[in-house]
């Protein structure tokens, strides 16, 4: 009789493969923007080893000054920020640096 099932070739594909590092994100923009507003800057740095997605640093500067800040890890199976921090600038004000402290995503 005939055996339509593959043949036994010992461990699973995934134990003979060397572990790759993850893939990172790297990204930078400039002068992006629309007849509103104007992104002088963008930069993007961070991996992704799933479930997560780490930004290691996040950071955008606008035309007239504003800046945001921001890192943190984001668990895309749960849909949850497991942690992040950010901190922005309001334009025109350069004391106005708020600084939001670690936050926690609470687990509904």
């Amino acid at each position: 009789m005939v055996d339509d099932r593959p043949e036994e070739t010992g461990s699973p594909p995934d134990q003979e493969r060397p572990k790759r590092a993850p893939p990172t994100i790297d990204l930078e923009a400039t002068d992006v923007g629309e007849k509103q507003w104007v992104l002088k800057t963008a930069l993007l740095k961070g991996h992704f080893e799933w479930p997560s997605l780490t930004l290691s640093s996040a950071s955008a500067r606008l035309e007239d000054g504003s800046a945001l800040e921001a890192k943190g890890r984001v668990n895309l199976e749960r849909q949850e920020i497991e942690e992040g921090q950010q901190a922005r600038k309001q334009a025109g004000d350069p004391d106005a640096r708020q600084r939001i402290g670690d936050q926690r995503a609470a687990n509904p």
